[in-house]
């Protein structure tokens, strides 16, 4: 069931909700850049709508986790100081940009996709990455499968991405651009 049919179900705004628990994700994921990877994602709500996110970090060549908290109640911004709580082992440099103090690299970061081009306008494209996708969902018999099958690694290699498609985001992002840094 979606966040939104829930919402309607109970009288709270669930498109608000599903948004929040995309922002939460997304600011630990990609903002928070200090090696451990997403594996949790809890998301709480009350009654009323406040709401409670825990997600959990894996270090995998440490064996090591980490975990991010966050609280709807006070919330100021989802990418100026937004955590309640970073709990883990201090491991080194770690680029959070959530930090006040990365205030300006944020407001100059949107502006950056608007002036970037795609890797065909800058070089020409390999040939092995070109048109091709090789990868277990290239299989005919795959396709008619009632589950999802994905690759045995989970690092991005070439012949995991299609690049017509990745052309085609990369422009359709340089064009219309981020309107903020969330």
């Amino acid at each position: 069931m979606s966040w939104v049919a829930i919402g309607d179900r109970v009288g709270i705004d669930g498109t608000g909700l599903a948004t929040a628990s995309r922002l939460v994700a997304k600011v630990d994921s990609a903002a928070v850049q200090d090696g451990f990877d997403l594996y949790l994602h809890g998301f709480i709500v009350t009654d009323d709508g406040h709401w409670v996110v825990v997600q959990q970090g894996m270090n995998g060549d440490r064996r090591q986790a980490r975990r991010y908290h966050w609280l709807s109640e006070g919330l100021r911004s989802f990418v100026d100081q937004p955590h309640a709580a970073i709990d883990g082992v201090e491991q080194g440099e770690i680029v959070n940009l959530t930090d006040r103090r990365a205030d300006a690299s944020r407001r100059r970061q949107p502006r950056h996709p608007r002036r970037a081009r795609t890797r065909r306008d800058r070089t020409a494209a390999s040939p092995s990455w070109e048109g091709t996708r090789v990868d277990a969902l290239s299989s005919q018999a795959q396709f008619t499968l009632p589950h999802l099958v994905m690759p045995d690694h989970h690092d991005v290699r070439p012949e995991d991405i299609v690049t017509r498609r990745l052309h085609g985001n990369l422009a359709a992002a340089a064009e219309r651009g981020p309107q903020d840094f969330s």
